[in-house]
């Protein structure tokens, strides 16, 4: 059952990156800010009600406390609206996906030299970030040098998003406790709308005119992101509940989201299919299964017991 829930994630993920491209290709900075205020404030009323519902007994101390509104700052700022504002620029769906999953790889360096006794990388796992690197080159359609200093600003500013992202994820796991779905939309969802409120207030006192313009696809847009992610959080709990590995995790997840998030670039917004895109999507899938031997081994096992050519 928990395989469902991963799929679900993925597919959960696709349409949010769906309905930011909706909304960010024809919006401003500030535009991005109030979507991230909305989607926030979406998330913490999630949190508020689910939390009085199930009478969850989550007690934070001020480290978690301080640990989990960080994590709003993140999801805020670079998860919301600069993630937002990418599609402003001009971001190619499909190519955006993949460079969003290159998360993995500063996560994965930055956990090597934190925890050195658990996660120093292997050789493989060396290679497996190689192979990585190649799928980000076959992806943009392998550029040579002289094109990837000149590539576009959203694919430097999307592969800061990647890196922040880790670095989120190394946060996460340093937390000695454990949060349930609600805790997590109250104040990352709360942080969130408060940080990019902020960043509002902030646009303003250095602009004399915003770009503001709440049209009603923008609005339902939003409002449509933000319950999609309130779903993604619980989609990620339920996998993990119900037993699944994040090895193998790590494959079925991003695996559906770079594949459907691909697809739904080209039959929605008219993206191109490449030789590159594809080459990418094959190499990405080796570099995973390079990247972590449990997720090979936990695949090899999958493939037995569902009967498939593993």
């Amino acid at each position: 059952m928990w395989r469902l829930w991963a799929v679900a994630e993925g597919c959960t993920k696709t349409l949010s990156a769906i309905f930011q491209k909706l909304i960010g290709s024809a919006s401003s900075l500030e535009m991005s800010c109030i979507a991230a205020v909305i989607i926030g404030g979406m998330q913490f009323s999630a949190g508020s009600i689910g939390k009085r519902v199930s009478a969850s007994s989550v007690i934070l101390d001020f480290k978690s406390k301080a640990l989990l509104v960080f994590l709003g700052f993140l999801a805020g700022i670079f998860g919301t609206v600069l993630s937002i504002y990418t599609f402003a620029l001009g971001a190619d769906l499909g190519i955006r996906t993949l460079l969003i999953s290159f998360s993995i790889v500063p996560g994965a360096i930055i956990a090597a030299i934190v925890w050195p006794a658990t996660d120093r990388l292997s050789g493989r796992q060396v290679f497996g970030v190689v192979v990585f690197l190649i799928a980000i080159w076959a992806m943009l359609d392998f550029p040579n040098l002289a094109r990837i200093m000149s590539l576009e600003a959203w694919v430097w500013l999307t592969l800061l998003l990647a890196f922040v992202s880790g670095l989120g994820e190394v946060v996460s796991r340093s937390m000695a406790v454990k949060f349930d779905v609600w805790t997590n939309n109250l104040w990352v969802g709360g942080s969130t709308a408060l940080f990019s409120l902020l960043a509002l207030a902030g646009i303003t006192l250095f602009r004399n005119e915003l770009d503001i313009d709440l049209s009603r696809s923008f609005v339902l847009g939003t409002l449509a992101v933000g319950a999609i992610v309130v779903a993604m959080i619980s989609f990620k709990i339920f996998a993990y509940q119900g037993g699944g590995t994040i090895a193998l995790k790590k494959i079925i997840m991003p695996g559906v989201y770079l594949v459907t998030a691909m697809l739904a670039g080209v039959l929605i917004y008219g993206e191109s299919m490449t030789m590159g895109k594809v080459s990418g999507i094959i190499l990405w899938f080796g570099s995973m299964y390079l990247a972590d031997p449990n997720a090979a081994a936990d695949f090899c096992t999958l493939g037995r017991k569902t009967g498939g050519p593993l």
